[in-house]
């Protein structure tokens, strides 16, 4: 590549980030070697964004996490951008000119040579279009260490003191500004890595009274609150209220896995039961063909069956449930979303013993009750056949299933006793024992990101929550405490969350980021929002996009 080419994307890239680009996604793709006019017309205009951004970047825009710019300096910006706009759209003219002028005499290679260089300067042009609309900004000024200096010459006059508009913007600032200068006077990387690199680290050591983002942009990489509080010596509160306005602190947030959830209350025997499927082909040559164990619990009571079946079909699996209802029938039955549950064999038979069946929403956590019982019964039939040195456990399932329906800790006496009609108040008494709620975490109307619901071999580094915002809408008494949220259309999700499958994010001032443009109608558009589903897409006008 042509050194004025990388001069020139470099120039492109740090107009982005005075506007507000922090890097999250690549920078627009142009090839500049056409026209050494062009670079100039970058220059005035980096330098009118560069002047403006940093001409207030004081101790108040420090303290403004909003990064807003005065009214009348943004409209001064881009009034003179569109002078440089104009000009651009008069050397595409040009362009269009000379693209008809070798079409009558048919020049391929200067149609060609037309087409290419009003290609790039449609890009030029929206590039300086969406700056224009900016009202934000970078962190800083200067660089630190690992970064590169060429965007930091520029900042700088010939004596190396820094110019009127790029005045550092906080103690880090300047401490990046004297690394900077002190790498540009010492080519030798020894000098560079135990001089300037160490003076800089003790300069920003010695700031004195650092605010929280001082203490914050001292440290580099991503922190989370507590190597944060390590590091920077602020309080937990700060470094929590600051990092809940973050994007990537948010998106990334390690996900909880496992904590404490609901219990599922149930009033009497054969109030709700729960059903699934042991796998167990590795023995069906052994055990006349079973692949699978239709296994079935009643919570209140603890009592469990297990019938084995050859094929998870709908016909087999209802011939499995006939066998249990002959001798008890649930008023409700809970389910993973298996379609060995949901075909119409399976319903019909729920619909004709007035059966409620529900599935579960969540498709990380499926019915505990029964997997916990899949765990138990899959165990002693492991045991049996490694004691006895065989592949065959049908002879013996309902043996080992009634060494299973013995005493429970949880009801404190057998299955059999806790399906007996006069123990039922001793069995609730039992299993539900008084317990004090905490209190919420989270407030109605506070805006969060939920945990994303991840496949078994998802990628660690990839979002664990969700680019789209929610709002708590109601909290839910129960142990532990649970939400109800809506999305910013007002909708209400059906599905609760616990704390620990949220992460609070109130950012004001919140920018939304555009997935793709579907359509253009004049100065409006018809966008995808990243992280949204359809219903979100909407119209807006070119007018009010902001780069980033």
């Amino acid at each position: 590549m042509k050194k004025q080419d990388t001069t020139l994307k470099q120039q492109i890239q740090a107009i982005q980030n005075l506007a507000g680009n922090l890097s999250q996604h690549e920078p627009l793709e142009i090839e500049p070697d056409y026209s050494s006019d062009v670079a100039n017309m970058f220059d005035r205009a980096e330098d009118i964004v560069r002047y403006h951004l940093n001409k207030h970047l004081d101790t108040n825009f420090i303290k403004n996490e909003g990064f807003d710019l005065p009214t009348e300096l943004i409209n001064k910006t881009k009034d003179e951008l569109n002078e440089i706009i104009n000009s651009a759209k008069e050397r595409r003219k040009h362009y269009i000119l000379r693209k008809a002028n070798a079409t009558k005499h048919d020049k391929k290679d200067e149609i060609k040579d037309a087409d290419y260089k009003m290609k790039m300067m449609n890009e030029y042009i929206e590039v300086l279009t969406v700056i224009k609309q900016s009202n934000y900004c970078g962190t800083g000024n200067f660089t630190g260490p690992g970064t590169q200096l060429l965007w930091g010459k520029t900042r700088l006059n010939p004596d190396l003191s820094y110019k009127d508009w790029s005045k550092p913007i906080n103690g880090v600032d300047e401490a990046s500004y004297h690394h900077d200068i002190c790498y540009l006077k010492n080519k030798d990387t020894k000098i560079r890595n135990e001089v300037c690199d160490k003076n800089m680290i003790e300069e920003m050591d010695a700031i004195k009274n650092p605010t929280i983002r001082e203490r914050i942009e001292r440290e580099t990489g991503y922190c989370g609150i507590n190597e944060l509080k390590r590091k920077t010596e602020a309080s937990k509160k700060d470094i929590r209220d600051f990092l809940h306005t973050q994007d990537v602190y948010t998106r990334y947030k390690p996900i909880i896995r496992k904590f404490k959830r609901r219990r599922t209350y149930v009033s009497h025997i054969d109030d709700q039961s729960q059903a699934d499927l042991l796998f167990m082909k590795p023995f069906s040559k052994y055990n006349d063909g079973t692949n699978y164990l239709l296994t079935v619990i009643d919570i209140f009571s603890k009592y469990s069956w297990a019938i084995p079946i050859k094929r998870k079909t709908g016909l087999e699996v209802t011939g499995a449930f006939k066998r249990i209802f002959k001798d008890r029938i649930p008023e409700k039955l809970q389910t993973d979303k298996g379609t060995e549950f949901i075909n119409k064999h399976t319903q019909k038979l729920f619909k004709d013993n007035n059966i409620h069946w529900f599935t579960t929403e969540n498709v990380e956590i499926k019915c505990s009750v029964v997997e916990r019982f899949n765990r138990t019964i899959n165990t002693k039939i492991r045991k049996y056949l490694a004691a006895n040195h065989t592949n065959r456990y049908l002879d013996v399932l309902d043996k080992l299933l009634k060494n299973y329906n013995s005493y429970h800790r949880s009801i404190k006496m057998t299955p059999v006793e806790a399906s007996k009609e006069e123990n039922e108040s001793l069995v609730y008494k039992n299993l539900y024992k008084e317990k004090v709620i905490k209190k919420s975490k989270y407030k109605i109307g506070d805006t969060v990101r939920i945990s994303k619901y991840k496949e078994t071999f998802t990628r660690g580094y990839d979002p664990t929550f969700s680019e789209e915002i929610f709002t708590i809408s109601e909290i839910l008494k129960t142990d532990p405490i649970t939400y109800r949220i809506k999305d910013l259309n007002g909708k209400e999700i059906k599905e609760t969350y616990y704390e620990y499958e949220m992460v609070k994010y109130n950012k004001k001032d919140e920018l939304f980021k555009i997935e793709k443009i579907i359509k253009k109608k004049g100065d409006k558009l018809f966008v995808k929002w990243l992280g949204y589903p359809d219903e979100f897409n909407s119209w807006i006008i070119t007018e009010n996009l902001v780069a980033r």
